[in-house]
C-alpha cells in the first residue's frame, strides 16, 4: 500500500506537529506540501514537500490526498470548503470552526462534497479513554446519570503573543476547554 499523500495547511504551534508525525511515518504518509503566508520555510526540514504562500495554489497544484487544516480556527471553515471543494478528505484541528453558523455551513459542505473529514479530538484515542468508554458503554459501572466537571487552565504569557488567540474565535474556552466538552460528549452521550 502507498503512503496517503498529505499536505498541511498552517505550520504554526500545531502545524508543526503535524509535519513532524507525518515525517516521521514514511510507510504510513508523505509529506507532499506545506502552505503558511507567515511563518518562514527555511525554519522547516520538509524532505521533499513543497512549501506554498497560497492555499488555494497549493490544493490545485499538489492535490494531494488528504489534508490537516492547522491554521487559526477563523480560517477553518473556508479551508475546509476549498478541501470539499475539490475532493479532497481533511482533518480539521479543534475547534471545528469559530461559530456554529460557520460549523453548520461546513458540516453542509462535507455532506454535499461526499468527503472524509475528521476534527482533531486525539483525546478519545488515548488508551485510558477508550477505556473508559468501553466501560461505560457495556453498563460495567452502572448507570451513567449525571457527570460534574471542574475546569481550570493557565496558559503562560507568551501564549497569547499570537494575536489571533486573544480574538474572537480563539482563547483558551474554545480552544483548550472543547477538549473537556468533547470528552464529556464522548463519554456521556
Amino acid at each position: 500500500m502507498n503512503p496517503l499523500r498529505i499536505a498541511v495547511l498552517g505550520a504554526g504551534l500545531i502545524g508543526k506537529r503535524h509535519i513532524q508525525t507525518i515525517l516521521a511515518a514514511p510507510h504510513a504518509a508523505e509529506l507532499v506540501a506545506v502552505a503558511d503566508p507567515v511563518a518562514d520555510a527555511s525554519a522547516f526540514a520538509l524532505g521533499g514537500a513543497a512549501w506554498f504562500d497560497d492555499e488555494k495554489d497549493m490544493l490545485d497544484r499538489v492535490r494531494p490526498e488528504a489534508v490537516i487544516i492547522a491554521t487559526p480556527n477563523a480560517l477553518h471553515a473556508g479551508h475546509g470548503k476549498l478541501c470539499c471543494e475539490r475532493g479532497i478528505h481533511f482533518l480539521v484541528e479543534k475547534p471545528v470552526t469559530a461559530t456554529l453558523d460557520e460549523a453548520a455551513e461546513l458540516v453542509g459542505a462535507v455532506a454535499d462534497s461526499g468527503v472524509k473529514t475528521l476534527v482533531g479530538h486525539h483525546r478519545r484515542y488515548l488508551a485510558a479513554i477508550q477505556d473508559a468508554k468501553r466501560r461505560i458503554d457495556s453498563g460495567e459501572l452502572g448507570e451513567l446519570v449525571a457527570a460534574s466537571v471542574v475546569w481550570a487552565t493557565r496558559k503562560p504569557d507568551p501564549y497569547f503573543d499570537t494575536k489571533w488567540r486573544t480574538q474572537a474565535g480563539g482563547g483558551p474556552l474554545l480552544i483548550n476547554a472543547i477538549h473537556e466538552i468533547d470528552m464529556l460528549r464522548h463519554l456521556c452521550g
